[in-house]
């Protein structure tokens, strides 16, 4: 059954890491630390084609909505989530690992949430006196 779903992961594109990627192998092999609920990672294939590897935080399945928001990790979440995503990617730059919420129909796919030009959400609101 399709339903609207929010997650909150921690994003990395995988191919710029494993270009030659065998999803089927990698899932194999990483079997013990793959799965759809907080606490494990996940491969999410996006609208726009993209393939990115996901840590999942949050999932909430009663939500409604489609939107999604992003920005870079904290230099302590850096640190926090640095030998988690080691598991897989061992010479992983952090850089390269967004936080991102989002919430979309089950029955598609999502948006292709992870660049940072795309959220303005994050940007500095003006000052009152340049509203008028």
């Amino acid at each position: 059954m399709s339903e609207y779903r929010r997650e909150k992961v921690l994003r990395v594109p995988i191919k710029k890491y494993i270009p030659d990627i065998d999803y089927d192998e990698f899932e194999l092999k990483h079997k013990d630390i793959m799965g759809y609920k907080p606490g494990y990672f996940d491969i999410m294939c996006t609208s726009g084609g993209n393939i990115y590897l996901d840590f999942i935080l949050e999932v909430d399945e009663d939500h409604e909505g489609w939107w999604g928001k992003t920005r870079h990790l904290f230099p302590n979440e850096c640190i926090k989530y640095y030998d988690t995503f080691r598991l897989i990617i061992p010479n992983i730059k952090m850089r390269d690992v967004h936080l991102v919420e989002y919430c979309w129909w089950t029955a598609t796919e999502p948006e292709d949430y992870y660049s940072l030009k795309e959220d303005d959400f994050w940007k500095e609101i003006p000052d009152v006196s340049e509203l008028k």
